[in-house]
């Protein structure tokens, strides 16, 4: 299994709304995309670090479900609507992680 980890940071000027909108579209995407077994998404509540604002956190079979995922039209289509104009492009970090034993 692998975890894909995204965080982002917002543009100053989206609001709050926006950025729940944003996350209830990441998490529609469970059942649409072959492969995405589980995906949680919100926005970051922590008192000491605000350097991103948003997370996402989703368990893919494997390497090629996840590359699918990248490119299922759904997750192209959130992300053209809503991650490009809300999320800074330098403010993006991503990882995919092996979950041994998953």
């Amino acid at each position: 299994m692998i975890r894909h980890i995204f965080l982002g940071k917002a543009r100053a000027e989206a609001t709050p709304e926006q950025l729940e909108e944003l996350c209830a579209a990441w998490r529609s995407l469970v059942g649409q995309v072959p492969g995405l077994r589980s995906l949680v998404a919100g926005r970051n509540i922590s008192p000491r670090d605000q350097q991103y604002t948003v997370a996402l956190v989703a368990d893919l079979d494997d390497m090629e479900a996840w590359e699918r995922y990248m490119q299922h039209p759904a997750h192209v289509a959130i992300s053209q609507r809503l991650t490009s104009k809300l999320i800074q492009s330098d403010g993006r970090a991503m990882v995919q992680l092996v979950m041994e034993g998953q």
